[in-house]
């Protein structure tokens, strides 16, 4: 678990998963933007949204994670 103790405005909300390099993230992100019920979705809920999203992308320097993110 993290969590974001200052700059992120209110009601924000957050996805985050471990991927072993930006290739990976990028595959990922290819298939998500080729989900035709993701896509479906998210233009009628636009308004829901005060504006676009934005990424981040981070490396972890240390950290005492082991095994699979749980869910």
């Amino acid at each position: 678990m993290f969590a974001t103790r200052y700059g992120q405005p209110p009601n924000a909300i957050g996805w985050s998963t471990r991927l072993e390099s930006q290739a990976a993230l990028q595959a990922a992100n290819d298939k998500l933007m080729a989900d035709e019920a993701y896509l479906g979705w998210v233009s009628p809920h636009s308004e829901l949204f005060e504006d676009a999203a934005s990424d981040q992308l981070s490396t972890v320097v240390a950290s005492t994670l082991a095994g699979a993110p749980k869910r």
